[in-house]
């Protein structure tokens, strides 16, 4: 199917109809789980960020015995264990280098473990995948290679 479309560039018509129900809100509210918040009377998105920053200080008031550690690997020989006193902060300028380039580190390994590339040929070229932000999507031609990639 994914081929049809993709070859004439046509929905299939079921594809393009929704069918809206509605359900009373008295049969939706015992189905509602304590931890959802949004879309529920009194329970907002700023009682979320509370809940989640409440937690946050709790873990970082642990010892350091529960902190996170590393290794230095440099060829196949590691350092000793160390604590991570600071690391790169959300919106650092830094991190989206650091996240592109492990990010390319591990695709180009993938790339090489594969004994074939799959994916679709989209003006002369072959895509095998995909990236966006910190979202990596492999087009394969069936389930196997979908398989293949994921093992590589």
């Amino acid at each position: 199917m994914e081929d049809k479309i993709w070859r004439t560039g046509e929905w299939p018509k079921e594809w393009t109809i929704s069918e809206l129900v509605t359900l009373p809100k008295h049969y939706l509210d015992p189905e509602i789980a304590e931890e959802q918040f949004g879309f529920t009377s009194g329970k907002g998105t700023t009682d979320a960020i509370l809940v989640v920053r409440n937690i946050i200080q709790k873990v970082a008031k642990k010892d350091d015995e529960n902190q996170a550690k590393g290794v230095v690997r440099v060829n196949d020989q590691h350092t000793e264990e160390f604590s991570f006193l600071k690391g790169v902060r959300q919106g650092c300028l830094i991190s989206p280098l650091l996240f592109n380039t492990v990010g390319e580190r591990i695709m180009r390994e993938v790339e090489e473990r594969l004994t074939k590339r799959s994916g679709k040929v989209i003006g002369g070229r072959l895509i095998w995948n995909i990236r966006y932000a910190d979202d990596t999507t492999m087009v394969a031609k069936s389930r196997e290679e979908c398989g293949v990639m994921g093992e590589a």
